[in-house]
C-alpha cells in the first residue's frame, strides 16, 4: 500500500468504548495526578464547585450598587442624578440587569481569577458607557513598556482587537505581578480533579452492577474469538444498574475472581466529604452554606454567615467599588462614589438588633425613624429627633418648667449642654437601675408571700407603688405627678401580668433593660402622655 493510500485509509480508534478518553473533556488540558482532565467547564460540573462559584458570585450581585455624594459633615446622600448611576444600580447595558452582571464579573473572577468589560463611552460625557462583557478565556492582558497595561480580545470569528486599559472594567482576584490574576482553576486544580475521580469512580461501581471489579478464570485457554463472545456476554448481561443482582451461571469450571475493594472499605464516603471541605476552604464558603452539615454547630451558623460577609467577601465588595471608582467615576473624584449596600447581610437576630436599636436611640446617636426605615418600615410622624439620654427627653425641646414640680428637672436638663454632661447621664442611669432593682425584688416578695391568691397580690402591688412612688421622685429629681404616672403604669401592668400568669417573664424582661424602661417612662414633656405615647414608648423599651 502506497503512503498515500495508508494516509487516506481511516484507521480503527486506539480507545475502546469504555475507556476513561471518552469521559474526559476535550481541549488542551492536562491530566491531574487522579487521571481526570480539569477544565472550566468539567470543573463547573462537580457540585461543590458550582455551588461555591454560585454562592460568592451571588452575593455580590444581591445588594444595591449605588452612587454617593459625600457632605461636608462626613455624611454621604445617595446621587441618583449622576450619569452613571443607572449603568451601575440598574443596567450596564441594553442585555442585562445589574445584578446579572455583577454575578457573572464575580463567577469569572472566582473561576478563573479575571473578569473583563468593554467600557464603551458616548458622546454625553464620563457617565455615559455601556459594558459589554467580555469572556476571560478569550483575552490576554499584557504589559506595556509605559507601565500601562494593554488587552488583546479575540472574538469569535477569530479575529482579534486591541484595548487599552482605559477601554476595559478588568476586575482581578489575587495577583502576583498587578497585571492578572491567579487562576483559582489553575491552582486548584488537583482537588477538584481528585473530587472528579471520586464522583467518576462512584458513577462506574453503579454502571458495573455496584460491586467491584474481578475476571473470570477458565480452566483452559481460549481462542480469541471466545474471549471476545464471553467478554460481550458479561457486559450485557451483568453491566449496569439494571442487571444488578443478576444470577450467574459459569460453565466449563470458569470461576469469579474478585479483586477490587468495595467503595465502604476504600473509605470513598469519607474521601468525598473531605473533598467538598477542602473545595469549599478554597472558595473561603463556610460549609453551612453548602449544606455540608456533618457536624452541625447551630449556635455558631448565624455568627458564621457574619463572618463570611465580614471576611470572606468584604474583599471582594471592596476591590469591585474601588475599580468602579477608579476607572467609571473618577480617579480622583472626591465628591462622589460607589458602593454596596451591605446593611441587609449585616442585621443580626431580631433579639440583638432591637437591643441594639434600643440603645441607639437612647444613645443619643439615632432617631427613631432611621429604626424603622431600617427595618423596612414607614417612617412616622414625630419620630426625627434623636433623644437626649436625660430622661430621654428631646436635647433641643427641654420645656421652662418652674416651681416645685420641675424646677430641678429643667436645671439639670440645661446641664446636657455643660461638661458634666456625661457625668449625669451615668448618674441617671444608675439611679433608674436602682429603682428597678427594687421594684423586681419588691414584686418577687409579694408574689411568693400572695400563694397564688391573685386579688392579694394585686393589692399588695397597689400599696407598694404607691409609695413607691415618691422614692422615683427623689431618685430622679422629677415631679411628683411625673412619679405618681410611673407608679400607676407600673402597677397596672403588674397586675395585668397576673391576671395572664405571665409575672415572672414581665420581670424577667424588666432585668434586662430596667434602666431604660424606667428613664422611658418617667419622661417629662410638660404634658401627660397619652394612651398612643405610652404604646409607643412600650415597643421601643421593649
Amino acid at each position: 500500500m502506497s503512503l498515500l493510500a495508508r494516509l487516506l485509509t481511516p484507521s480503527a480508534s486506539p480507545y475502546k468504548d469504555w475507556d476513561d478518553f471518552w469521559y474526559n473533556p476535550t481541549g488542551f488540558t492536562s491530566k491531574t495526578l487522579s487521571g481526570m482532565r480539569v477544565s472550566a467547564e468539567s470543573a463547573m460540573r462537580l457540585s461543590v464547585v458550582f455551588a461555591c462559584v454560585r454562592i460568592v458570585a451571588e452575593t455580590i450581585g444581591v445588594p444595591p450598587f449605588k452612587i454617593y455624594r459625600r457632605r461636608g459633615d462626613e455624611g454621604k446622600d445617595p446621587a441618583p442624578d449622576h450619569p452613571a448611576y443607572y449603568r451601575l444600580h440598574d443596567s450596564p447595558n441594553d442585555a442585562q440587569t445589574s445584578p446579572e452582571w455583577r454575578e457573572m464579573m464575580q463567577g469569572h473572577v472566582s473561576l478563573r481569577g479575571n473578569a473583563y468589560s468593554r467600557i464603551v463611552r458616548g458622546p454625553r460625557g464620563p457617565g455615559d458607557f455601556m459594558l459589554l462583557p467580555m469572556h476571560p478565556d478569550r483575552v490576554l492582558p499584557l504589559a506595556l513598556p509605559s507601565g500601562r497595561i494593554g488587552y488583546i480580545h479575540t472574538i469569535k470569528n477569530g479575529g482579534k482587537e486591541s484595548f487599552t486599559q482605559d477601554e476595559v472594567l478588568h476586575l482581578r482576584g489575587l495577583s502576583s505581578d498587578g497585571v492578572v490574576g491567579l487562576s483559582p482553576l489553575d491552582l486548584l486544580r488537583e482537588p477538584i480533579g481528585l473530587a472528579m475521580a471520586g464522583e467518576a469512580y462512584a458513577a462506574r461501581y453503579f454502571e458495573n452492577n455496584g460491586a467491584p471489579g474481578g475476571y473470570l478464570k477458565h480452566p483452559k485457554a481460549l481462542s480469541s474469538t471466545a474471549h471476545t463472545r464471553l467478554l460481550e456476554w458479561m457486559k450485557e448481561n451483568h453491566q449496569g444498574v439494571m442487571n444488578a443482582h443478576k444470577p450467574n451461571i459459569f460453565e466449563e469450571g470458569m470461576e469469579w475472581i474478585q479483586v477490587g475493594l468495595d467503595p465502604e472499605k476504600m473509605q470513598m464516603v469519607l474521601t468525598r466529604q473531605f473533598q467538598v471541605i477542602d473545595i469549599a476552604r478554597a472558595f473561603r464558603v463556610p460549609l453551612h452554606l453548602l449544606n455540608e452539615l456533618t457536624k452541625p454547630s447551630y449556635a455558631s451558623i448565624e455568627q458564621m454567615s457574619l463572618e463570611f460577609i465580614t471576611y470572606e467577601r468584604m474583599p471582594d465588595f471592596v476591590k469591585f467599588e474601588k475599580r468602579v471608582d477608579l476607572q467609571l467615576i473618577s480617579p480622583r473624584n472626591d465628591e462622589f462614589f460607589a458602593e454596596f449596600m451591605l446593611e441587609g447581610f449585616l442585621r443580626g437576630d431580631i433579639k440583638t438588633r432591637y437591643e441594639a436599636y434600643s440603645k441607639a436611640t437612647g444613645g443619643p446617636w439615632m432617631a427613631r425613624n432611621e429604626v424603622r426605615i431600617k427595618e423596612n418600615l414607614n417612617p412616622r410622624q414625630g419620630l426625627d429627633e434623636i433623644l437626649s439620654p436625660l430622661n430621654m427627653g428631646g436635647a433641643s425641646s427641654a420645656p421652662a418648667v418652674d416651681g416645685e414640680d420641675g424646677s430641678v428637672l429643667r436645671q439639670a436638663q440645661d446641664v446636657v449642654s455643660s461638661p458634666n454632661h456625661a457625668r449625669l447621664t451615668r448618674l441617671l442611669r444608675a439611679s433608674a437601675g436602682r429603682i428597678s432593682r427594687r421594684e423586681i425584688g419588691a414584686v418577687e416578695k409579694l408574689l411568693v408571700r400572695a400563694g397564688g391568691d391573685m386579688k392579694s397580690f394585686k393589692d399588695s402591688v397597689l400599696t407598694f407603688y404607691d409609695e413607691h412612688a415618691r422614692y422615683v421622685a427623689e431618685a430622679l429629681a422629677i415631679g411628683e405627678e411625673a412619679a405618681n404616672r410611673y407608679a400607676l403604669f407600673q402597677a397596672r401592668r403588674i397586675c395585668e401580668a397576673a391576671e395572664r400568669g405571665t409575672v415572672p417573664h414581665l420581670l424577667s424582661e424588666f432585668k434586662n433593660n430596667g434602666s431604660e424602661w424606667v428613664l422611658a417612662m418617667t419622661r417629662k414633656e410638660g404634658e401627660k402622655h397619652d394612651e398612643d405615647q405610652i404604646e409607643e414608648v412600650l415597643r421601643e423599651a421593649d
